[in-house]
């Protein structure tokens, strides 16, 4: 019983999370790193932010390593591999990505990312900024490397966790019923932080009272509106 647990375990750890990793349902025809498809992302005219897919089912707070092969054209701009993303209460949070270069041979690229909800943004292929340029990607794979308690055992264990870092932990304490936990990380907070972590307590609580005491501590810390479920 005992290694068929760890090979469940193991196997769970190697999933794929990511649908049609080889693109054959919707991809582009031409170039392919393997079977007949391929995503393929191109701007001409000078295009501020455009990305591929969206939503990508996930373990909240597990780490997931994502992986890929590429080619590209980049003339101008911001081109991106395996862009991941969240939200705090404001604003994006919680980005991962490769920057791409120019390059006419399928190269392998990878980044590891964290999510605080159950969906993440994940797009394979995504451009910044960017004109005249164009990407292929191929193979993705998004699969769990560190299981969420192992994930927060990390970053509890740095002495100078970034603001990110320490946003992600107060989800993490909520999601568990730690709320006094969450509160403690106002202490080592930036005003910024203080603002997300105020709007996250006054959000997950049904006491109207206490919503109004981190309601008031948001706006003190410059968080005017909570616009985000992050």
């Amino acid at each position: 019983m005992a290694a068929l647990g760890a090979g469940t375990l193991s196997a769970r750890a190697q999933e794929n999370v990511f649908p049609d990793p080889s693109f054959e349902s919707d991809g582009a025809t031409g170039v392919a790193r393997t079977g007949h498809r391929a995503a393929h992302l191109k701007v001409g005219a000078k295009d501020h932010w455009q990305g591929l897919r969206g939503e990508l089912s996930v373990e909240p707070f597990a780490t997931y390593r994502a992986s890929g092969y590429v080619k590209a054209s980049v003339k101008s701009g911001g081109l991106f591999a395996l862009y991941c993303y969240g939200w705090n209460s404001f604003d994006w949070q919680w980005e991962s990505n490769v920057p791409l270069e120019t390059t006419d041979q399928w190269q392998r690229v990878e980044t590891t990312f964290v999510a605080s909800a159950d969906k993440a943004w994940f797009h394979p292929l995504a451009v910044i900024d960017a004109e005249n340029s164009e990407a292929w990607i191929d193979d993705v794979v998004v699969a769990r490397v560190k299981s969420p308690a192992a994930t927060m055992a990390a970053l509890l264990g740095k002495d100078e966790p970034s603001a990110a870092e320490v946003q992600l932990l107060a989800r993490y304490f909520v999601f568990q019923g730690e709320r006094g936990l969450a509160e403690e990380l106002l202490d080592k907070a930036d005003a910024y932080t203080k603002a997300d972590i105020s709007c996250l307590l006054g959000r997950s609580t049904g006491d109207r009272a206490e919503r109004r005491k981190w309601t008031a501590k948001r706006i003190r810390n410059g968080g005017l509106t909570c616009t985000r479920e992050g």
